[in-house]
């Protein structure tokens, strides 16, 4: 009796240190990034308007928009809806992109708006370069 006891008191440790050295090591393995067939671009270069908040996706609405040429610049207008009982403060930034999807700096980076309830606004945005060929807007919280 006295032999079960001491076996059933080593055996409950052993399999925690067991347990804990397993995780220890699968934790400590080296991190490998997915390969470039199994990885997806960001959604700002497949998507026209992103959303970075889901609360603003169910409230802000993009009813328009449209992009043209304008003496040798991209010219894009953004019609959006605030679907809210209230006033919503936003901020929306143009990815210009060049021929080769590479960003175009913007010195005006974010712009902040302010969408009053249940209204609709328009907002131009002007490309930086001539060498801009599309555009792609985050809509963000402050």
């Amino acid at each position: 009796m006295k032999t079960v006891w001491t076996t059933a008191r080593w055996a409950l440790p052993a399999a925690l240190a067991l347990i804990a050295l397993a995780l220890a090591a699968g934790a400590c393995s080296p991190y490998t990034p997915p390969k470039n067939a199994d990885s997806e671009p960001p959604l700002e270069e497949k998507i026209p308007v992103v959303y970075k908040d889901l609360d603003l996706k169910l409230y802000v609405h993009v009813l328009a928009l449209k992009t043209e040429k304008v003496n040798g610049l991209l010219v894009a207008k953004l019609a959006l809806e605030n679907k809210k009982g209230s006033d919503i403060q936003i901020n929306i930034k143009a990815k210009w992109l060049d021929k080769d999807g590479f960003e175009v700096v913007d010195s005006w980076g974010e712009r902040p708006l302010m969408l009053k309830r249940s209204e609709t606004v328009s907002q131009e945005f002007v490309a930086p370069s001539p060498a801009v060929e599309t555009v792609r807007f985050v809509i963000s919280e402050p």
